[in-house]
């Protein structure tokens, strides 16, 4: 009888020890779900830690940046950039480097709940050329200025001076992106890129490319040093390339 007590008492300890431990891990796995949840929150939101802050591709530069209010219709405002562009080619025509090609970049804030921005901007735009697949990301906004403003539709033409020359270039809107810091919400109503032989120092340039959405998106974070971003996920309406001088 007295084996049968003792027996009994080690099968009541290993029970609960069994239970202890199953306590233990049913209470790792709920902290190991509530971390995943807290990652899948970030990536859904597009917000990031300032851990992973955004580096500008340096053979990228903005030369050109012109704003248009409500008072300019779409038409009006395309003509005067295009304007401005045809007058930097020529003030810069000494600059000829033929690996250098420009694409242009345009957004149309909301005029409404003072979405307008202070904040930093970045373009992530992604092409396709013949030397494979290349990725620009360029900061818009001028720090010294009031882009983004409410209302407005801002025009950006931007110079590339590749790490070799292309012979032809395709926009492609899967994957490129725009991302806001900080608190001072943006609302982008237009973000469109496209790339013209117009914009070419080489008068042999040809073609057209482009891609145009209506992101209608509030980019906005809880705190100054996270991002939120727009990024392409899902875009059908591809639109040609652009020819350069290729010798």
């Amino acid at each position: 009888m007295k084996i049968i007590s003792e027996l009994k008492n080690v099968a009541i300890l290993m029970l609960c020890i069994v239970c202890m431990t199953s306590c233990e891990k049913s209470e790792e796995d709920l902290e190991l779900s509530n971390a995943d949840l807290d990652e899948a929150y970030i990536s859904n939101t597009g917000n990031s830690d300032i851990s992973e802050p955004i580096k500008e591709s340096e053979n990228v530069k903005v030369v050109l940046h012109m704003t248009f209010d409500d008072s300019t219709n779409e038409e009006e405002a395309l003509e005067a950039f295009e304007k401005a562009t045809a007058k930097y080619l020529r003030e810069t025509s000494n600059d000829k480097a033929a690996s250098k090609f420009r694409y242009r970049v345009k957004t149309r804030t909301s005029s409404t709940n003072h979405y307008g921005t202070d904040a930093p901007v970045y373009a992530r735009i992604k092409f396709f050329t013949d030397k494979g697949h290349r990725v620009y990301t360029k900061r818009l906004d001028n720090p010294n200025k009031n882009d983004f403003e409410e209302g407005k539709t801002d025009y950006f033409l931007l110079s590339v001076t590749p790490s070799s020359s292309l012979c032809w270039a395709t926009v492609n809107p899967i994957g490129s992106s725009l991302r806001l810091k900080g608190t001072d919400g943006w609302g982008v109503l237009q973000f469109t890129v496209d790339m013209t032989a117009q914009m070419q120092y080489s008068n042999s340039a040809t073609g057209y490319s482009s891609f145009n959405t209506y992101p209608n998106v509030l980019l906005d974070n809880i705190s100054e040093n996270y991002w939120d971003e727009y990024v392409i996920d899902d875009y059908n309406d591809y639109t040609g390339a652009v020819g350069f001088n290729c010798n």
